[in-house]
């Protein structure tokens, strides 16, 4: 579905528009058919809009910036190629790249093929992951085949993050515990946010710290804790270690 604008015939794509004024809207008055642009769009583009805002609001209260959130919303940037972000943050890719930017602290803009390399250095990590989750279970298969028993796997840190939402909810979710395979990590979830929520979960093993959620949720002494104890996972006093840490929406 294409996404209009706000106002499309003022920030043309080009790089000249970077530099233009925010356009700014009173949104405490009345509609205006006659000048108002019309956007089709959906919940979830909504959502993501939302999403980026509130990620933009909490870096500048966590980091003391002198910048109003607000105007970094509205103003063209290099990163969205010239649109402003409540405009290109409705699309999957700019939400993205904002969840990035605000998690690493990469600035306030920067080009988008930056952080687009590292979108793409996680998106090859998930598909060795699956790779080699493949290989496990065709050995697993054949292990089995040749005992008649599977052997229970040992105790490894499993991670999982987690971006829902519906109508009542927005939620933002990172969790980190010890278990012998994913299933018990989304049962984990089920029991903490609900079936829907759960189902969403990307679940791995190991602490990828690079994710946009964990990024945005997991302070560094907390990180270092996670990589301290994921390589004895399998001792008995971190049995019962997890860390979950949310933030959601009410709406």
């Amino acid at each position: 579905m294409d996404l209009m604008t706000i106002a499309p015939k003022s920030i043309p794509g080009s790089a000249a528009s970077i530099k233009a004024d925010p356009i700014v809207l009173d949104p405490l008055a009345e509609d205006c058919l006659h000048d108002d642009a019309a956007i089709i769009t959906t919940r979830r583009a909504i959502t993501r809009v939302a999403l980026v805002a509130v990620e933009t609001g909490s870096r500048f209260q966590r980091e003391g910036i002198e910048y109003d959130p607000m105007s970094w919303m509205l103003a063209p940037r290099r990163l969205f190629n010239g649109r402003a972000a409540i405009d290109a943050c409705l699309e999957r890719e700019h939400c993205l790249r904002s969840i990035l930017v605000h998690g690493l602290s990469l600035g306030l803009d920067l080009a988008p093929t930056a952080v687009d390399t590292l979108l793409s250095e996680d998106d090859e990590d998930k598909r060795r992951r699956s790779r080699q989750h493949m290989s496990s279970k065709r050995k697993a298969g054949k292990k089995y085949y040749r005992s008649g028993n599977l052997p229970l796997a040992a105790p490894r840190l499993f991670t999982a993050t987690i971006i829902y939402s519906n109508r009542k909810l927005m939620l933002q979710a990172f969790h980190a515990s010890i278990a012998h395979e994913p299933s018990e990590i989304s049962a984990r979830l089920c029991e903490r946010f609900g079936h829907s929520a759960a189902n969403v979960a990307d679940i791995r093993e190991g602490f990828h710290q690079s994710t946009p959620v964990a990024m945005a949720l997991v302070q560094e002494p907390v990180a270092e804790l996670i990589r301290r104890v994921a390589p004895e996972a399998d001792h008995p006093l971190h049995n019962d270690f997890a860390v979950t840490i949310e933030q959601r929406i009410d709406v």
